[in-house]
Formats: structure tokens, C-alpha cells, sequence
């Protein structure tokens, strides 16, 4: 099972979070991300990606 790692990143508007995988690298077209901290839950991140058609593809299940 490969590894995701979040990250934190500064930009000119201020930090953002992005999903990276075990590299560091960070996962390719990701439009949003939103982390869920929650008192006696657990932390949960939703991540957002744009289907391009390259990167990113939508399949038929087989």
C-alpha cells in the first residue's frame, strides 16, 4: 500500500495543505483541500481532484 502524506506549504496567500505521496511529491491536479479537526474525533482531510483526462482519468470498471 503506497504511503500519503500531507503536507503544509506556504503560499502568497497563506498556508494550504496538499496530499503528497510517500516522495513527497505532490498528487497531481488537486483543486481543493479541506481538513476536518474534530474534539474526540478523527482528523479527516477530503481531497478534491480535477479530471483532465491525462493525469487524472475516469475508467470503466472491468
Amino acid at each position: 500500500m503506497t504511503k500519503l502524506i500531507i503536507r503544509t506549504i506556504q503560499t502568497p496567500t497563506g498556508p494550504k495543505v496538499m496530499l503528497c505521496d510517500e516522495q513527497g511529491a505532490a498528487l497531481p491536479m488537486q483543486r481543493e483541500t479541506v481538513v476536518t479537526c474534530g474534539i474526540e474525533q478523527i482528523d479527516t482531510i477530503t481531497v478534491t481532484f480535477a479530471i483532465d483526462g491525462d493525469r487524472i482519468t475516469l475508467e470503466p470498471s472491468a
